[in-house]
């Protein structure tokens, strides 16, 4: 991670559409902390992020996860939930599911998790400093809300987690009864194993009878904002369903699908194209039968990459499968686009287009891919999705000072 003296304008920097990075509140990224002292294994895990929208935990777990693992990435918002599948979209990485469920929605799912994360929905104290509307909306009631919903919500999901499971609980609150009173009852009525980190200059753990139940930033202490987590491990199993799947979401992509994409996969990474109707995705093949499952028991607004579809014969590339980190940019007609012109790409603007051939050509930008174009005659069509467009003026984006952003550090 990289502190910035000020804030810049992202928008004005392809490679924040293009996935580059991911704009996160610095005292959220202590989960990496976490998981490097608390994460036992390093073969590939099934791990969920509950409250996951917009994104900024989900994109840096599947970095952080042993390789090969699958995340599946829930909100239950729905305009939050489309942000949340733009993000992981973005960040290109196929060992993604994105749902839209309630908590007790995954009771219904034959599986459990060897890694559950529930940033919990607060009274959100933690944000007070750098946001004053936040503080308008808070009173005593709303903490005792926000305390009964996250109980319940621990309550749903607890059955999800493992023998030997961890469970990775925060909040941006400060608020005692959202936080340290949530880990003591999961230790009471649960009997999960509360786990400590070593000492850390400016992290202050929060005790409840001399006992450790997690760990709070400060403003003034460290960097970053209010934040407030606490692991804890399932030392019991709970019974759950038999894995088995009444029907197959995914099919085998055939013969000439394959060899119509195999070219464009980047080798030896897990990964395969399966059909969905006319529609080709790539889906990590260790957890295959798991897509399978979630796609019959929970509703899912998007699994693996989306790589395109078929429509009257033949194929249209998806505008997820531009920015996948399996795609092979060798394999397909590219067109290499300077910082300015790429912006006026991503505002759906008018661009003076290179030479390209008449076909289906990948947009890329630094290296990175970004959408796709098709020539057809003297016309060139734009295919970045319309809901993701830069909506500010051309002219201003174009104006805007790039010299604080990541790409220039």
């Amino acid at each position: 991670g990289y502190y910035l003296p000020e804030r810049p304008l992202f928008t004005a920097d392809p490679l924040f559409h293009a996935g580059a990075y991911y704009v996160q509140e610095a005292s959220s990224m202590w989960i990496e902390q976490a998981l490097q002292c608390w994460m036992e294994t390093d073969q590939p895990i099934m791990a969920l992020d509950l409250c996951a929208a917009p994104g900024g935990k989900s994109t840096h777990l599947l970095d952080l996860l042993p390789e090969g693992s699958l995340l599946v990435s829930n909100e239950i918002i729905k305009s939050r939930s489309h942000i949340l599948t733009e993000n992981l979209c973005k960040w290109g990485n196929a060992n993604s599911v994105v749902t839209r469920n309630q908590p007790a929605d995954f009771q219904r799912l034959p599986l459990a998790f060897d890694l559950i994360l529930v940033d919990a929905p607060c009274s959100g104290e933690g944000l007070f400093r750098k946001d004053a509307e936040a503080a308008s909306h808070w009173g005593e009631e709303a903490c005792s809300m926000c305390a009964v919903r996250q109980e319940g919500i621990l309550e749903d999901i607890l059955p999800l987690l493992k023998e030997g499971g961890l469970l990775l609980y925060s909040t941006c609150t400060y608020n005692p009864e959202e936080n340290q009173a949530r880990i003591e009852q999961l230790a009471q009525d649960f009997a999960m194993e509360i786990l400590s980190l070593e000492p850390f200059a400016g992290l202050q753990a929060k005790n409840s009878e001399d006992r450790i139940m997690g760990y709070q930033c400060y403003p003034h202490r460290l960097k970053g904002e209010g934040f407030f987590f606490s692991g804890l491990r399932k030392t019991h199993q709970d019974r759950r369903p038999k894995a088995k799947g009444k029907r197959q979401t995914f099919s085998d992509a055939p013969k000439e699908v394959q060899k119509l994409l195999n070219a464009q996969l980047i080798p030896g990474n897990g990964q395969e194209f399966f059909l969905r109707a006319s529609e080709v995705h790539v889906l990590p093949c260790l957890w295959k039968i798991e897509i399978d499952l979630i796609h019959e028991h929970l509703f899912v607004l998007q699994a693996g990459t989306p790589v395109g579809a078929f429509i009257k014969g033949k194929f249209n590339p998806d505008p997820a499968w531009a920015l996948s980190r399996v795609l092979n940019h060798h394999a397909v007609p590219c067109v290499e686009l300077a910082i300015d012109q790429a912006l006026l790409f991503l505002s759906k603007a008018e661009v003076d287009w290179p030479a390209s051939p008449e076909a289906w050509v990948l947009v890329t930008c630094q290296g990175l891919g970004l959408g796709w174009i098709k020539r057809i005659g003297n016309r060139v069509n734009n295919y970045w999705p319309a809901h993701w467009r830069i909506r500010m003026k051309p002219e201003e984006v174009l104006r805007a000072d790039r010299s604080l952003l990541p790409f220039f550090i």
